[in-house]
């Protein structure tokens, strides 16, 4: 009876507001008696507000946006779910049909092509690095493969969400979208926990193969610890964040209770951009104890502070999550966060990859990212004093022979031995000094006892991040002449 009632009020209240009659009236009246009594009241309510004439509803209703969110709010906060499902049907079916409608979807299809466009080369260009130039595969590597894999999903379902609803307002989503929209947007919030961490355990991995110092090591030890707690807690967050879970998408199962997404949102941003700033200055204390030119200074700074781009992709999508999980119209507001969470996560493994693809391009394209000095010419060589010459020639025997591979707490002392000769000196015709000598060097090695057990130098470090040096960088020795 309540139903019946309400449904002849607002037609009669629309025949005595907006007199007229037009071709199809009649047929639009037993459209709007289709409507539950709910949306019927709500529709009454705001119409004569928008002076909206009865024969002209469908002008006036179908393309004024504030309007639909008016209704559509109304709608949502008395109707229960079956009439919320009626009442969009025929709105969309019926009354505005054919009426062109707002559609953001098509920024998120663009950026998720363009992003992928860019990461998956790069992230090929690693591996093909690893297996044909450094010829093995470490944890780090395998850390970003497991990124990879997850990052092939998610690059598809905001393609998939853009063309059934992502980028419409939300009154003109069709009804049956609504699930899976949730349900997929539900699965795209854990890849992004997932691929938002697992590019920084990566580079922590990375720090930890090529940085032998204990204290460093520790250091390393305690930020993955706290990036595995991390991971782990903001993907409980992120999972359980409706209870029962199904209700997150499932219209039909009561939500018993749900926590604020949005405060859990915002604390996330701010921890991933308080670790990368900590990840991008972990190396900055070993870079300086290491003995590099400048040049090789400045690329190692640069690789290091590739992680920056990620930092600042974390600040600018904090600014599109404001608001995030308030908006009833979340299908329509949601669509920068979506493309800025996806720049976000794809520029963190394109990052982790760029420090390790070096090698790479100084073996094809050596002339551009060589850091090597370049030699001496002859002359400079010819003016080198006696003590230059022998002390090079000293350095390269011990190269030939120890491999360079000396502790950072090596001393070398060349003891100069007997030199014994004959000097003659001819006079100012020939210009000519002749002399004889004959040297006993003598190495000493002095190794310390506490020898780290599988310490590296730091031509490793420059060796693995393509630096292409052979040179001690860290070295600390003596040489006596």
């Amino acid at each position: 009876m309540l139903l019946v009632v309400g449904r002849f009020l607002w037609v009669l209240f629309s025949i005595i507001c907006f007199s007229g009659t037009a071709l199809g009236q009649e047929n639009l009246t037993e459209v709007l008696l289709s409507y539950p009594a709910c949306s019927a009241k709500c529709s009454a309510t705001y119409l004569p507000i928008a002076n909206c004439a009865f024969t002209d509803l469908r002008s006036c209703m179908c393309t004024n946006y504030t309007l639909q969110y008016e209704i559509g709010a109304c709608v949502l906060s008395t109707c229960n779910i079956t009439d919320q499902i009626i009442s969009s049907t025929i709105t969309q079916n019926e009354i505005c049909n054919g009426v062109p409608q707002p559609w953001e979807g098509g920024r998120a299809i663009r950026a998720s092509i363009i992003i992928a466009c860019f990461t998956f080369p790069i992230i090929g260009l690693r591996f093909i690095t690893r297996i044909y130039i450094t010829k093995k595969l470490w944890w780090d590597d395998w850390t970003i493969l497991i990124a990879t894999v997850l990052m092939l999903p998610n690059t598809a379902i905001p393609i998939y969400l853009s063309y059934h609803g992502l980028g419409l307002h939300f009154y003109d989503v069709h009804p049956a979208d609504t699930p899976n929209l949730e349900k997929l947007f539900y699965i795209s919030q854990i890849f992004y926990v997932l691929i938002q961490n697992i590019p920084k355990f990566s580079i922590l991995l990375l720090y930890l193969r090529i940085f032998p110092t204990p204290r460093f090591r520790k250091m390393l030890f305690i930020a993955m610890a706290w990036q595995v707690a991390h991971t782990l807690a903001f993907l409980c967050g992120v999972a359980f964040q409706c209870v029962p879970v199904d209700s997150f998408w499932d219209p039909f199962i009561k939500k018993d209770h749900c926590i604020d997404i949005a405060t859990l949102t915002y604390f996330g941003a701010g921890f991933s951009i308080f670790e990368d700033i900590v990840i991008m200055s972990l190396p900055v204390y070993e870079l300086k104890g290491l003995n590099l030119s400048l040049r090789k200074r400045m690329a190692l700074v640069f690789m290091f502070a590739l992680g920056s781009f990620a930092c600042v992709t974390s600040m600018i999508r904090l600014k599109f999550m404001i608001g995030f999980g308030k908006s009833i119209d979340s299908t329509w507001t949601n669509v920068d966060v979506v493309i800025w969470s996806q720049i976000e996560t794809y520029t963190a493994v394109i990052c982790g990859c760029l420090m390790c693809i070096r090698p790479l391009f100084i073996k094809y394209i050596p002339s551009v990212f060589s850091t090597k000095a370049s030699q001496p010419s002859s002359s400079q060589l010819h003016s080198a004093t006696w003590g230059a010459r022998i002390s090079s020639r000293i350095k390269a025997e011990r190269t030939s022979r120890y491999g360079n591979r000396l502790d950072d707490e090596e001393s070398i002392e060349v003891g100069k031995g007997l030199e014994a000769g004959n000097m003659e000196r001819r006079g100012s015709q020939g210009n000519v000094i002749k002399v004889t000598t004959e040297n006993v060097v003598q190495y000493e090695m002095k190794r310390t006892s506490e020898r780290r057990a599988g310490s590296q130098d730091s031509d490793d470090i420059a060796d693995e991040l393509g630096l292409g040096s052979k040179e001690n960088l860290n070295d600390r020795s003596v040489l006596k002449v």
